[in-house]
């Protein structure tokens, strides 16, 4: 009867044992039940709460999961069994050119090269009339299988900002060039009339030799020569002008900084001598580039006229404009300096920015500088800065020698 009592014993000892295995598995298995609920849940949250589209993919390139988001801009679509019906990929969606550069990039390559190299892509849906640009990235997920995680995020926004911007820019070029253009055109004016005035006195001339009878052959040669030459002289100052705004000079050539100078400086000429302005030149200015020339003769024309607009109320001392250039490395550094009494040091670092100017109102539209400085920085790949120097100015153009 002992011995019946021991075995009954032992084996409700072990029951009670593996009814605590049973039971610490039980509580193991809740507690790992709730926490994988809570990830599930905070995952959900992320997944429904998240503006962009996502799609999951695995390395086969089957369509696996959408979410909410997804179904909110495609709405005519209850679950992915029903678009997977219709469709192959959302690239059928992207307007034409998208399309067929991302299914290009996407489907007749290895995704481990597009996730690499972490390339993103701006495509354009049309849907209902109203157009949305979203910037597509690839992620890959590496869990027990290997998955590719698509994002679509909507930039449109942003796309129409950019391009307002754009606009707005060019805008401001093209009021910078019309009054760089105007300027020019003055000078022209003014650089023309003393031949104009020198043909007006050859021609009073010849006419009163002509009435005292005394008009020789000599003198017809005298008056023929004379004319051509000055009527050449005008001439060679319109083609200048031409030359300066020529749409073959608006792409990328390679010329020297030289010769940027000096077409710049040719209407610069009777106006600085008006004003009392000297040129000097220092540096290695037959330093060749590759880059847009018109470009940088527009910033040297408008830098140029600043220093002559700032010395126009100096009466008393000779002032002089310093156009020194550097080479650095693969940089070229081009400082034009003046002695004209520099910039109220409150408002130099404004000087760039946009409808800025220290003129009044008729004199000045504030966007030369500006746009001087877009222009080093958009088309040359540099930088153009303004500091006070001694008694003037110097503006510090650096620029790529290749662009």
């Amino acid at each position: 009867m002992s011995f019946s009592n021991e075995i009954i014993k032992r084996e409700v000892t072990q029951f009670r044992e593996i009814t605590d295995i049973f039971n610490s598995l039980e509580f193991g298995c809740s507690k790992y039940k709730d926490r994988l609920e809570r990830k599930n849940d905070y995952l959900d949250a992320i997944l429904y709460g998240t503006v962009n589209i996502i799609l999951l993919k695995d390395f086969d390139k089957n369509l696996l999961y959408l979410n909410r988001q997804f179904y909110n801009y495609f709405p005519d679509y209850k679950n992915i069994t029903e678009f997977k019906k219709r469709h192959n990929s959302i690239s059928e969606f992207f307007d034409s050119d998208d399309k067929e550069y991302i299914d290009a990039e996407y489907y007749h390559k290895n995704f481990d090269y597009i996730v690499a190299d972490k390339i993103e892509h701006k495509v354009k849906i049309t849907q209902n009339d109203k157009t949305t640009f979203f910037k597509l990235t690839v992620s890959k997920s590496e869990l027990n299988k290997k998955y590719f995680v698509l994002i679509l995020a909507d930039i449109t926004k942003l796309e129409l900002e950019m391009k307002k911007n754009i606009l707005h820019e060019r805008m401001l070029q093209q009021q910078s060039k019309m009054a760089s253009m105007g300027e020019m055109i003055a000078n022209i004016a003014h650089q023309w009339r003393q031949p104009l005035n020198a043909l007006s006195v050859i021609n009073v001339f010849m006419h009163r030799k002509y009435e005292l009878d005394e008009l020789s052959k000599e003198d017809m040669d005298s008056f023929k020569e004379k004319s051509s030459s000055i009527i050449k002289r005008m001439s060679s100052t319109i083609d200048d002008f031409s030359n300066f705004f020529s749409p073959e000079r608006k792409s990328k050539q390679r010329f020297s900084i030289s010769d940027a100078i000096d077409s710049t400086t040719i209407f610069m000429g009777n106006p600085y001598l008006r004003n009392r302005i000297k040129l000097i030149n220092k540096g290695q200015q037959d330093i060749e580039v590759l880059g847009y020339r018109s470009e940088l003769e527009q910033v040297l024309l408008n830098l140029f006229n600043n220093s002559r607009d700032a010395i126009k109320e100096q009466k008393e001392r000779q002032l002089i404009v310093t156009i020194d250039v550097v080479e650095i490395g693969d940089m070229v550094k081009i400082e034009i300096a003046d002695n004209a009494g520099g910039v109220d040091k409150k408002i130099i670092d404004r000087v760039c920015e946009p409808y800025f100017t220290t003129k009044f109102e008729s004199e000045g539209t504030g966007i030369g500088l500006y746009m001087s400085k877009m222009i080093i920085e958009k088309s040359m790949g540099g930088s153009l800065r303004l500091k006070n120097r001694d008694d003037g100015v110097v503006a510090i153009i650096e620029i790529r020698r290749e662009v």
